[in-house]
């Protein structure tokens, strides 16, 4: 009885997936990408976007330790695709266009952000004497 429900069980599932895959490569595609840094080095763990422009919808993914990202039964239309990892400046690409049953290739090289510095003053400086033009010539030092 195990071994009937099994084969039934297996037989169910291989169905279920040969009957969902061609249906969705009828109507989407797909967008695969590796995100590199300017080595050529994978960058794992970045954050990838895909934005649908004519609906705005919007999907995320993480890429993998190979740097590789993909969306997989994307429906066909614009997109815009944005990356971003820490310490690496943001990425940027519109006007892909997926098909349907056509794979799309969007790989991304990252650049190294540049530093960025706040600095804050909290202190008033000091003030000057306005109400007349006299200037000295003598050096002062103040202790």
């Amino acid at each position: 009885m195990k071994i009937l429900v099994k084969t039934f069980l297996w037989a169910f599932a291989m169905t279920a997936v040969t009957l969902y895959c061609p249906a969705q490569s009828i109507i989407s595609g797909s967008v695969d990408g590796t995100v590199t840094d300017q080595s050529g080095a994978a960058l794992p763990g970045a954050t990838v976007t895909l934005v649908n422009m004519g609906t705005n919808t919007m999907v995320k993914t993480t890429t993998g330790a190979d740097g590789h990202s993909r969306f997989a039964c994307v429906v066909s239309g614009t997109y815009r695709i944005t990356v971003s990892a820490k310490t690496f400046q943001t990425s940027e690409r519109g006007g892909i266009i997926v098909t349907p049953g056509q794979p799309v290739a969007a790989d991304f090289q990252l650049q190294v952000a540049g530093a960025t510095q706040t600095v804050n003053v909290t202190e008033a400086g000091t003030s000057m004497q306005t109400e007349n033009a006299d200037v000295s010539t003598s050096p002062r030092f103040f202790v």
